[in-house]
């Protein structure tokens, strides 16, 4: 069965679905997509972090990162909103200049905030593959 038959399937078949049972679906679709399934693989450190929002500094710790994302440590989760695009400021694998990352804020929670990387430093794939064959090691 090809992609496109097998897609048309799940939407015959939820249009038989009561409305409330389509909800029901959709919740546990965004949960799917929402889950521990990364494109890219993420990896436990303890980096500092300089996040700068609307001209402002906060020094902070980087938790986890991946080539796509960071977990960053907070106390000031009140401050960034969800959806919100930052700038991050660190060093990662010896290098001998900061990366400055574009990241766009996607979960805010008690510990912290979740970001997806925007724009990226040329260095910052390279860089993270470094850091982690050194945590590896």
């Amino acid at each position: 069965m090809t992609d496109e038959l097998f897609l048309d399937k799940i939407k015959g078949n939820a249009a038989k679905l009561s409305f409330n049972r389509q909800r029901q679906l959709l919740t546990l679709i965004k949960s799917w997509l929402n889950s521990d399934e990364r494109i890219y693989q993420r990896r436990g450190v303890s980096i500092p972090v300089k996040i700068v929002k609307e001209d402002r500094f906060f020094d902070e710790k980087i938790d986890n990162i991946s080539k796509g994302g960071a977990f960053v440590c907070t106390t000031r989760h009140t401050r960034f909103p969800p959806d919100h695009e930052v700038l991050l400021i660190f060093n990662l694998a010896m290098e001998a200049e900061p990366l400055k990352v574009k990241a766009r804020i996607t979960r805010v929670s008690e510990n912290g905030i979740a970001v997806q990387f925007n724009e990226t430093d040329p260095r910052l794939s390279d860089s993270i593959e470094k850091e982690m064959q050194i945590k590896n090691a």
